[in-house]
């Protein structure tokens, strides 16, 4: 029986890379239109895809309206193929959640043109593929999944036909490009040119193939439909007679496949990023730290904050505005195919993309604002000229801990009363008067000039329930003439029931765990080395003059800053080469200015860490190392939907350069919220808020956190680690030297014990979902109808009664009145049933596609909580996302 090649007629479609996504789409104008074209008038072309991404058919029918209904006729006849994805995602530097709300949207979209879509999990060219994506995919009803980059045998087949497994169980029949999407860009209709071409594709199509089933992807970036495609086809047919060649579309191929599910080997548990026969760019997750550190905070705040808040806030009465949150998304979602979120574009492009964080950065503080709002005017039992302080947790359990709230009053002195009539302890850090046209024109505009005073305080221990809120009354206080600013007090060391931290005098710390006796010593210093190598990748180059700031001399302070809060300051002047050739003359010609601010609360076993570096060095990296004396073989950090345990060293770079591989497998990789390492249950854990590229450089345990590279191109050829031809192009990019000011977060978490059981997923998220405080004040600079339903003073929406769970979001259904609330079990292992408490009558089992799939009986569950309905839940399976509808 003769085997098919399969010619796939596609575009790829990037939005942007080193030209803007202006350049791109006057360009889809004409090319698109030609495709449409074709697909009405030749009934013998049959399909073409649109690269699984709906955002660039948006792009499109934006500038050209008049085409919609060529779209969707085309689309519903199944000539163009549509969807799933709203962009090209990246599959492992962004959390799970951002890529399934890259399916919901990207389908969402795809069915204003047509019932119809590509349902294959279609990436083409992502840096990479994270383990949970079967299970990501599987929740959409995705079975299939095409892809290049990331595979190799190491993974368990040779082969490029396979059926990958994630640690849940969700499984995908997967096909690989192996020569990626474009070998069938521009085919030739020289005949000899042609079969030269084709020989060396045919080859390596069928090394690894297992169906009898071949592609040929006829497609290229930003590429024309290739009009004389049956003129090549015939000389095809001419030239290889003992292959069937057949215009087609990928369905079949997977068709094909699944008809043969028997002779595909298993790959199970594994992310795949080995860059052996294709680049997959490892250390691409800290180019433009600006940008890189922009992303994890906007997408850990509309996750964690902004959609709770407004989930809580529609629950209570207020609206839901979706469309405003849809639109937040989409702005982030445009930055997370995978050039925009590697960040290896021009500089022109590197700006539009930081544009759309901030812009939803913004959009996301403002819904934060207007739901906080919404739910504090609608106060019940309190006078309408009474101020409050509402402090909001996210979290899905109370939490119990120190507070910084802002208060703006024109009272001189003011006391907080609990709902129960208790007065609260606080501290005011400082005070300062605000001009009240800040506040409110309409005072000013009658000529009450009196001043606001805008208090920075600290409320000690005070309990907030889960996924909720308390209320604080302010009240003018007569009793007390002034406030009494905390006086700050100066201390020899930072030191709790748990930690102590001293300050060595070349400003590294020695940090002791008092519970555990670990102690680890000189830890937080600099270093500093060449980087050689372009946005894709970090290079070594052949040769380093590598630095570091242990023969530094530090200056420091230890204070204590509030009743509840210790902190330390420590900066020194970093010498290190300003550039290449400075480097070469071991020169160390400019100045890094840093400061390291450690934080450490009464009761609590974390010590907060910021850093303030300001970079003047170009073509250069800068680490911080964190030296932990545990001998260790593997580290854990948090990737997509789950935990994962990388090796130390990769093997494979003792035979990369003898085995040809594409670039060397350098142990470097992201940790999208945590990393933890470990010996003999003696656990050192450092959670960031963006810094996400980390190496364990020996077997002692030795962190390096990148805190920021500095690279003038885009793409270079010849490296060390990456020989050959430049990744992208050789383009300048000098915004990307990073000469500019950046502020990195982190905590540490010394422990004892094993990970599973160490509750540090929880931190993380934790320390990523801060307290959030709204100050309803008798002014605002835009007014709002009283609402006319009622809010209580207390609330809390719903919990869970384990910790071994990570809430990963809560929001509205689209197009529902019903809640999605998702969940993850944080470990590897099976967790046992748990139960959901909340303040709704229904609860029902769904998927990520938000359908409606059985409900959960609560008839036999003890009503534990006052008030709250109870729900057990069914076993979760090792890093299993389970999404519950909660229904009124």
């Amino acid at each position: 029986m003769k085997k098919t090649i399969h010619i796939v007629p596609h575009f790829h479609w990037d939005k942007e890379w080193y030209f803007t996504v202006a350049e791109s789409t006057i360009l889809m104008l004409k090319d698109f239109d030609e495709v449409l074209t074709r697909l009405e008038q030749d009934d013998s072309y049959p399909y073409f895809v649109g690269d699984g991404q709906i955002s660039i058919i948006n792009d499109y029918i934006e500038a050209k309206p008049q085409d919609l209904e060529r779209v969707k006729s085309l689309a519903e006849k199944g000539k163009l193929i549509l969807g799933p994805w709203y962009t090209q995602t990246d599959a492992v530097g962004v959390k799970g959640e951002s890529i399934s709300r890259n399916l919901l949207y990207g389908l969402k979209d795809t069915a204003k043109y047509s019932d119809k879509h590509m349902n294959i999990g279609y990436l083409p060219d992502s840096f990479g593929m994270g383990e949970q994506l079967p299970q990501i995919f599987n929740n959409f009803g995705i079975e299939d999944f095409l892809f290049w980059r990331g595979a190799s045998e190491r993974h368990g087949t040779k082969n490029t036909e396979f059926v990958w497994h994630s640690p849940s169980g969700s499984k995908v029949t997967s096909i690989i490009l192996p020569l990626g999407y474009a070998i069938g860009k521009y085919l030739q209709t020289d005949k000899q040119a042609l079969k030269e071409r084709v020989d060396g594709y045919i080859k390596v199509l069928e090394s690894g193939n297992v169906t009898g089933a071949l592609i040929l992807p006829n497609g290229h970036d930003q590429m024309p439909l290739q009009k004389n495609i049956f003129d090549v086809k015939s000389l095809l047919e001419e030239i290889y007679p003992e292959y069937d060649f057949k215009m087609s579309k990928f369905e079949e191929l997977f068709e094909i496949a699944n008809s043969q599910a028997d002779k595909l080997d298993n790959v199970k548990n594994c992310e795949l990023q080995d860059g052996k026969y294709m680049r997959v760019h490892r250390t691409i997750y800290s180019t433009r730290m600006d940008i890189k550190l922009l992303h994890a905070k906007t997408e850990n705040k509309v996750l964690n904050l902004s959609e709770p808040l407004s989930s809580l806030a529609y629950h209570l009465g207020a609206g839901y505005n979706e469309g405003f949150l849809e639109l937040m998304w989409k702005e982030m979602l445009k930055n997370h195919a995978h050039d925009s979120i590697g960040c290896c574009c021009s500089d022109i492009v590197h700006k539009e993309i930081k544009n759309r964080f901030e812009d939803a950065d913004n959009r996301a503080d403002q819904n934060n604002l207007y739901a906080m709002r919404s739910i504090a005017d609608a106060f019940e039992n309190i006078s309408n000229d009474q101020e409050t302080l509402t402090l909001f947790n996210m979290l899905p359990y109370a939490v119990n801990k120190p507070v910084e709230a802002t208060i703006r009053t024109k009272f001189k002195n003011f006391k907080l009363i609990d709902i129960n009539g208790n007065s609260i302890d606080y501290d005011v850090l400082n005070s300062y008067e605000i001009d009240p046209g800040l506040i409110d024109r309409q005072i000013v505009h009658y000529g009450n000039y009196d001043p606001f005073i805008e208090y920075k305080i600290e409320l000690y221990n005070y309990s907030i329930p889960a996924v909720g809120y308390n209320t604080l009354l302010v009240q003018e206080n007569t009793d007390v003439k002034d406030h009494n600013i905390f006086v700050l007090k100066e201390l020899s060391a930072l030191e709790n029931d748990s930690l102590k931290v001293t300050i060595n005098k070349n400003g590294t710390i020695n940090l002791l765990n008092k519970k555990s006796k670990k102690e680890f010593k000189e830890i937080l210093f600099l270093e500093n080395g060449v980087d050689n190598g372009d946005e894709y990748d970090y290079d070594p180059g052949f040769s380093d003059f590598v630095i570091n700031t242990k023969s530094l001399t530090a200056t420091s302070t230890i204070q204590q800053v509030s009743k509840n809060v210790q902190q330390a300051k420590i900066n020194y002047v970093f010498s290190v080469p300003a550039d290449v050739k400075s480097r070469e003359e071991k020169k160390c010609n400019t100045n890094l200015d840093v400061e390291l601010i450690i934080k450490l609360t009464n009761n609590s076993d974390l010590l907060d860490l910021k850093i303030k570096l300001n970079n003047t060095a170009k073509d250069q990296r800068t680490r911080l190392i964190i030296p932990t004396s545990l001998k260790t073989n593997f580290a854990t950090s948090d990737a997509i939907y789950s935990s994962i345990d990388r090796e130390v060293v990769d093997n494979a770079c003792d035979v990369w350069e003898k085995e040809n591989w594409k670039e060397k497998p350098v142990p470097i990789y992201p940790a999208l919220s945590y990393l933890n390492i470990a010996q003999d249950e003696q656990n050192l854990a450092i959670i960031n808020n963006g810094a996400r590229e980390y190496e364990i450089v020996d077997d002692h345990g030795t962190i390096a956190i990148t805190l920021v590279r500095s690279i003038g191109f885009l793409g270079k050829d010849s490296l060390k680690d990456r020989p050959g031809r430049p990744s992208g192009i050789r383009m300048p990019t000098p915004d990307s030297q990073m000469l500019q000011e950046l502020e990195l977060d982190f905590q540490l978490y010394s422990y004892k014990g094993e990970f599973n059981t160490s509750n540090v997923p929880n931190l993380a998220k934790e320390f990523l979902t801060p307290v959030t405080v709204y100050n309803k004040i008798l002014h605002n600079a835009m007014k709002l109808n009283k609402p006319e339903y009622t809010t209580p003073l207390t609330y809390s929406l719903l919990s869970f009664d384990s910790k071994n769970v990570i809430l990963e979001s809560i929001k509205k259904k689209e197009y529902s009145q019903d809640l999605v609330v998702k969940v993850t079990n944080s470990t590897r292992e099976d967790l046992s049933e748990i139960t959901l408490h909340n303040n709704l009558n229904k609860v029902y089992t769904s998927n990520f596609k938000e359908d409606t799939l059985e409900v959960i009986d609560n008839n036999k569950v003890i009503n534990v909580v006052k008030n709250h309905n109870s729900f057990k839940t069914k076993p979760f399976k090792p890093t299993e996302v389970k999404t519950f509808l909660l229904s009124k």
